[in-house]
């Protein structure tokens, strides 16, 4: 299952719509970013960026999560498939919002992916601020980081390549080296079934 709990993105107002998961489709989606540009305008006041609008209020949501779920399900409606329907909808969002954080993970019946697409290294001083406000500030640094581990590994299991799972995470806790956390790579992404377990890492 998916699981989510942030602040909103760049002022947008904290109301029930913009809770996550989205749920549309047959899908669960969270995403853990901000679609802004470099003078801090939202995406969701951008009236001329291409995205269906009777798609995003299929979604349930009015914020740049909600309009990025919205351009995944118009590739998904294009004929893509799930990972490749989220590869192009980060690729086409970048063109108008290079420097955005497209951090998510996205659920379907047999499907898991999860994906680290952020556009600054850096954590931006706006985001450090906020953590400091909390008493987080020495957590800021994490701020765009995912990790993964494999479960239910059994030696047999490794020397089989086949594990029986996997959990993906954000911060907020601990995810040492030396308990099986690794560290999703920029632009890459989990592509898992639900229903082995199985999982492969992808670039975008």
């Amino acid at each position: 299952g998916l699981w989510h709990l942030r602040l909103a993105s760049s002022n947008l107002p904290l109301i029930l719509e913009n809770q996550q998961p989205f749920y549309a489709n047959g899908l669960s989606f969270i995403h853990n970013g901000d679609i802004s540009d470099d003078q801090g305008r939202n995406i969701i006041t951008n009236r001329a960026f291409p995205v269906d609008p009777n798609i995003v209020q299929s979604t349930g949501g009015r914020s740049d999560s909600a309009i990025f779920f919205a351009v995944i399900l118009q590739y998904i409606g294009f004929g893509f498939a799930l990972d490749e329907a989220v590869a192009q909808a980060v690729r086409e969002l970048r063109k108008s919002y290079p420097k955005s954080s497209y951090n998510c993970m996205i659920q379907s019946q047999g499907q898991f992916i999860a994906l680290c697409a952020a556009g600054r290294e850096v954590t931006s001083k706006r985001i450090v601020e906020i953590y400091d406000q909390y008493g987080r500030g020495d957590q800021a640094h994490d701020y765009r980081v995912m990790r993964y581990r494999a479960l239910g590994e059994s030696e047999a299991d490794q020397a089989a390549g086949q594990p029986k799972g996997v959990v993906v995470a954000s911060s907020g806790f601990d995810q040492r080296a030396e308990d099986g956390w690794t560290r999703l790579e920029n632009d890459r992404m989990i592509v898992a079934s639900n229903r082995t377990g199985a999982f492969r890492v992808r670039s975008i």
